[in-house]
């Protein structure tokens, strides 16, 4: 037997409800370790200085109202926190299958949407308009390029 079952054991032991292997195999325990034999004397003391108290007896007040917890109906006893568990599933369910709240920098309206989406289609078309402004103002009236690349001279 090791100490932590022993420990365990004492209370029993020292009350005299302890008999048959268990207590056999105790006895031996308490035997050989004299760290538990200390932990049985000490609990020893502990009950004889506990029966020097007067016992008080309880109020019948507090004994009715004892009886009456005791006699709530089962029922209760198993709903409540069957329905409070039931409670937790439920809101943990609408909380995961909320519907996302809107991000309120994303476009709210199909245009705003196609914009965003083609953004980089946009950026190139002002390029190229921008090119052709260019060019138009280039070029001289007979329709050839007034500007030329320097290389090309």
């Amino acid at each position: 037997m090791d100490c932590k079952k022993a420990n365990a054991l004492l209370s029993e032991w020292i009350d005299g409800r302890l008999a048959g292997p268990v207590g056999r195999a105790l006895t031996q325990h308490l035997g050989e370790c004299g760290a538990c034999r200390k932990d049985e004397e000490d609990l020893r003391k502990s009950w004889e200085l506990l029966k020097l108290y007067p016992s008080v007896e309880p109020s019948p007040a507090l004994l009715a109202k004892v009886l009456s917890r005791m006699r709530r109906p089962l029922v209760w006893k198993i709903v409540a926190p069957a329905l409070a568990a039931a409670a937790a599933v439920a809101i943990s369910i609408a909380v995961f299958l909320a519907p996302p709240k809107p991000n309120p920098q994303s476009p709210a309206t199909d245009e705003e949407r196609e914009l965003v989406e083609n953004l980089e289609l946009l950026e190139n078309y002002e390029t190229l308009t921008t090119l052709e402004v260019v060019a138009d103002e280039s070029a001289s009236p007979d329709g050839r390029v007034i500007l030329e690349r320097e290389d090309h001279r």
